[in-house]
């Protein structure tokens, strides 16, 4: 039989891949270390039911909105607050937490869940006995959770679980929507040097500041970041005591306001300190820096010597952790930056730094340890009907 007229279309459900609950110890979308918001934010436009529970006073400001839920646990007695975090980990599938307080106890009162820890640092203040201290005790805090995640391999080294995990590595990335894309530079009289990240006295930016001075005049650097009042004075004192301080200025910003001023850098400092303890590390800020467009100007880590065989020498230039070798490099940076900008172009570098992106990075590695974890089991067929 054949029926005309008006058809009803029927519109399918859209079919959720899991329900993830990411259980961090602080604000959210988190100043210091916004990875927890870019999980989340990638795992949201994948399908994934996400919520993201932050132990803390409230919600950091900011100017973006979510597809995901926020809940914010306020600080209050131990007992009381664990009740309701166990509570809500038992609705979900999947429980990613990062280092908070007592956390690592969390799996023991929900075997159902499946739970996975989220390592994103290792003590590196250069103290041997207070390091080795620190790293012993974060090799226990992934010991009741099913599966361990690093952001590279040299971290898993150094903090090894004590007992035999599955470990899995999800690089550190850039946020595509807060460091892509930027308008093209625009030169104009000065040239600004931009660096930005954590600001304390084991990074050793003096180091920076004391290079000043050798500068062309033209050259004036900004340092964004947060860091002690005590440090941060005694930065603008070494520059007054250099005759260099109106050449210098210190900012604080949220990172959705961080790209507008990389886009008037000239060249970006990713400095790093070429120590034992930093050798290996990884540097989002040299990412985020490419992602915009900007060309970087970095030290000789092991790392980062490692990352410019794999993008290309022409896009990103190394120097010795020397004060008269950095300023040195700056002042005749001008061949660099012209090959950087005019004779390569740009579209073959941000083929390359996509493959950075926190986009790229949960859907190619994240999604499969899921997967894998979950084993898309017949209950999770049925639960979910797929």
């Amino acid at each position: 039989m054949i029926c005309y007229g008006p058809q009803k279309t029927i519109v399918m459900p859209k079919i959720k891949k899991a329900r993830v609950l990411l259980l961090m110890q602080g604000l959210f979308p988190g100043y210091v270390a916004p990875v927890f918001k870019e999980i989340a934010k990638s795992l949201s436009a994948q399908g994934y039911e996400v919520l993201v529970v932050a132990v803390g006073e409230g919600l950091t400001p900011s100017n973006e909105s979510f597809e995901f839920k926020i809940h914010v646990i306020k600080p209050a007695s131990f007992i009381k607050q664990y009740r309701e975090i166990i509570r809500i980990t038992k609705g979900f599938d999947v429980v990613h937490y990062f280092p908070g307080k007592g956390f690592e106890l969390l799996p023991l009162f929900n075997r159902k869940t499946k739970f996975v820890f989220h390592f994103i640092s290792v003590s590196v203040s250069g103290k041997f006995l207070y390091d080795w201290l620190i790293n012993t005790l974060k090799k226990l805090q992934p010991i009741f959770a099913d599966i361990a995640i690093y952001t590279d391999i040299e971290l898993q080294k150094k903090i090894q679980p004590i007992f035999k995990k599955k470990c899995f590595i999800l690089p550190v990335g850039y946020a595509s929507d807060l460091f892509y894309p930027c308008r093209p530079y625009q030169e104009s009289g000065k040239r600004i040097l931009i660096y930005h990240g954590s600001c304390h006295p084991a990074r050793r930016l003096e180091q920076m500041i004391r290079a000043l001075p050798l500068l062309q005049e033209r050259y004036e650097l900004m340092i964004i970041g947060k860091g002690s009042k005590k440090y941060i004075d005694a930065l603008k004192q070494l520059a007054e005591n250099l005759d260099c301080s109106r050449r210098l200025t210190f900012a604080e910003m949220p990172q959705d306001q961080i790209r507008s001023v990389i886009e008037k850098a000239y060249l970006c400092f990713s400095y790093v300190p070429v120590l034992e303890c930093y050798q290996d590390q990884f540097v989002l800020k040299t990412i985020e820096y490419l992602a915009c467009g900007r060309p970087v100007l970095t030290t000789n880590t092991t790392h980062n010597l490692k990352l410019q065989k794999d993008i290309g020498e022409e896009n990103l230039l190394i120097c010795r952790d020397d004060i008269s070798e950095i300023a040195s490099f700056i002042n005749s940076s001008d061949l660099f930056v012209h090959h950087f900008y005019r004779t390569q172009g740009l579209n073959k570098l941000y083929s390359k730094m996509s493959n950075f992106s926190n986009d790229s990075l949960v859907k190619e590695k994240l999604n499969v340890y899921y997967d894998d974890m979950l084993k898309v089991n017949q209950n999770f067929r049925r639960k979910y009907k797929l």
